[in-house]
């Protein structure tokens, strides 16, 4: 779990420091988040990524919502299909 986060952290050039909690499974949890818009990393044992993506669509009351388990190289082109790439890269 800790060796998955630091390996994305590092691959995706990700360059803001997200919350990170530890959950009682031993995995480890990461939140990126400004204001509705949030993106949610679950670091999985097996080396898979449970994500959570909510991004405010403009002139919108809706959420865009995305959610899943994913290989850690999928994880990032949801997140830019989004618009949520900048809450990690900045």
């Amino acid at each position: 779990s800790e060796e998955g986060l630091v390996r994305f952290m590092f691959e995706e050039s990700v360059a803001v420091r997200p919350a990170i909690g530890l959950l009682d499974s031993g995995e480890l949890r990461a939140v990126w988040q400004v204001a509705e818009d949030q993106v949610g990393l679950r670091f999985m044992t097996d080396g898979r990524i449970a994500f959570v993506c909510l991004a405010r669509r403009e002139g919108s009351d809706d959420l865009a919502r995305s959610y899943g388990v994913e290989d850690a190289d999928r994880v990032m082109p949801i997140v830019e299909a989004l618009g949520l790439h900048p809450l990690l890269r900045g």
